[in-house]
């Protein structure tokens, strides 16, 4: 379709029918959200992960939860599989000015910028392009309260850990390494 499909949801539901229009086929596939679909390939997405995302306490930004699905002609029924990992941290109290926080893969893996998802494999994953970035960014336009907080990344295996910047308001930062090798899978949250 050259047209999203859209829902009509007031309240989180696990369960919801999308309408639209799409040429007849035998197999359908579907990307959420579509604002970061770049271009379709057979049954390949093309999308963006953001190297700058937006805080949000307690959770990630709306575009950032990456989900893919397929179904027959038949089936009619999509569901979804998370694509990214997310890293969760959480800022205490006490660091009430922090404004925005930096991962950065130690290894030069990637974590944001274009990726490809295999729509038609089971447990579809977001693989890297050459032109990733290794950096991703969360901000705040103001500082972030006390809480949890999640970056969405690029799965995937982070060889020498990944390391935190934290700056201020007032451009101080802070950095917190972590230096052993990690794994992000596909719709895990890591701590």
């Amino acid at each position: 379709s050259t047209e999203p499909f859209v829902a009509s949801v007031s309240e989180p539901s696990s369960f919801t029918e999308f309408t639209g229009s799409a040429v007849e086929m035998s197999e359908y596939h579907a990307v959420y959200p579509y604002s970061l679909l770049q271009s379709w390939n057979g049954s390949v997405a093309h999308v963006l992960v953001p190297e700058v995302q937006t805080a949000v306490k307690g959770s990630f930004a709306d575009d950032l939860n990456v989900s893919v699905a397929k179904t027959s002609r038949k089936d009619m029924s999509l569901r979804f599989h998370n694509v990214l990992g997310y890293v969760k941290f959480i800022l205490p109290q006490e660091y009430d000015s922090i404004v925005s926080v930096s991962v950065t893969a130690n290894g030069g893996e990637a974590l944001a910028g274009p990726a490809a998802i295999d729509c038609s494999e089971e447990q579809p994953i977001a693989l890297p392009s050459d032109e990733t970035s290794s950096v991703v960014t969360l901000r705040s336009p103001t500082a972030m309260e006390a809480g949890a907080y999640y970056i969405a990344v690029i799965p995937g295996t982070y060889s020498s850990g990944l390391t935190f910047t934290f700056e201020t308001s007032d451009y101080s930062e802070a950095v917190l390494e972590i230096s052993r090798e990690l794994q992000m899978n596909a719709g895990q949250i890591r701590n």
